[in-house]
């Protein structure tokens, strides 16, 4: 009931108080007051960073695009409130690295963000596939059952390795490869199953859309809406607060019912 009477009747008269007779009634009435209760979920998130060769050029207002990327997963990394919540780092050129385990030691994952560094020539091609397998088994190796999972993968170029016959020249690093894409995707569903009820995935592509493969990277993610674009990198830092926002915070609507029993002598 809102601004509702409960009840209006009476059998009473003028008079004295004493003559008042005993109103007489019966029922059950039930109250519902809607109220929001705010809960913080703790997350365990895993960044997954892309460190090929791409990775230390200049997007189109001239700034580096590691720096950039570094500076933005910080400043995510510093939204968490790290006494409830944890991070980990994986990051991808040709292989892929366990840079940080899951942990709530900010200098310690600050420091692992700190220490990417692009590679060059053979080892630094992009294997999409192999950044996503190695958050899998962190995930699985030391993830907490009471955490939501989260996976934040961010890239710049096309995923290539691994991909069998494909030629060993450093002109084909922003080719694809189909075996590269299919590896990706593969290992991107075990990763939504594994993640379970609650769990995302966000992507992020970070630079023109042509050194992209956007379709691939909105497959990979948990829906196609969980996919962001940095067309250059000083946007990153926006997006991962935008997804921080996004993972953190989780309102629940409880109705509490009230039950009233009047009853009546006659």
């Amino acid at each position: 009931m809102t601004n509702g009477s409960l009840l209006n009747a009476t059998n009473m008269g003028s008079g004295s108080f004493s003559s008042y007779n005993v109103f007489s009634s019966s029922g059950t009435y039930t109250i519902s007051l809607p109220l929001s209760k705010v809960e913080y979920q703790p997350v365990d998130v895993i960044l997954v960073m892309d460190v090929s060769g791409s990775m230390n050029e200049t997007d189109d207002k001239g700034q580096v695009k590691i720096n950039m990327a570094r500076t933005a997963a910080i400043t995510f990394v510093n939204n968490l409130t790290l006494s409830r919540d944890r991070v980990g780092l994986v990051s991808f050129a040709t292989g892929a690295y366990l840079m940080s385990s899951l942990t709530n030691n900010t200098s310690q994952i600050v420091n692992a963000i700190n220490s990417l560094n692009p590679l060059s020539g053979e080892a630094g091609y992009t294997n999409i596939g192999g950044g996503i397998s190695y958050a899998n088994e962190e995930f699985v190796n030391h993830g907490r059952p009471g955490a939501t999972w989260v996976m934040i993968l961010l890239s710049d170029g096309k995923a290539n390795r691994p991909c069998p016959h494909f030629p060993q020249h450093p002109t084909y690093l922003s080719e694809s490869c189909p075996s590269a894409q299919e590896y990706a995707i593969n290992q991107s569903e075990y990763a939504k199953v594994l993640l379970g009820k609650g769990g995302k995935i966000y992507t992020i592509g970070l630079g023109s859309s042509q050194n992209l493969d956007e379709d691939l990277l909105k497959q990979i993610a948990f829906s196609e809406s969980k996919y962001y674009h940095a067309p250059t990198a000083d946007q990153l830092e926006s997006i991962y607060l935008a997804i921080s926002k996004d993972i953190l915070l989780q309102v629940r609507y409880d109705v509490v019912v009230i039950q009233l029993n009047i009853y009546g002598t006659g």
